[in-house]
């Protein structure tokens, strides 16, 4: 696997992360989900 090939599965995963916590209501910050998807990809990178 190539580097951009797991950095897509990083952003899938953590926009599945960030959809779950819309529908509870979990509060992830007042960020743009995106920016925040992003963001945390980033950092485990």
């Amino acid at each position: 696997m190539g580097v951009r090939t797991l950095r897509r599965l990083l952003i899938i995963g953590f926009t599945a992360v960030v959809r779950w916590a819309k529908r509870k209501d979990v509060p992830y910050g007042f960020k743009p989900p995106m920016l925040v998807i992003v963001g945390a990809q980033d950092r485990t990178h």
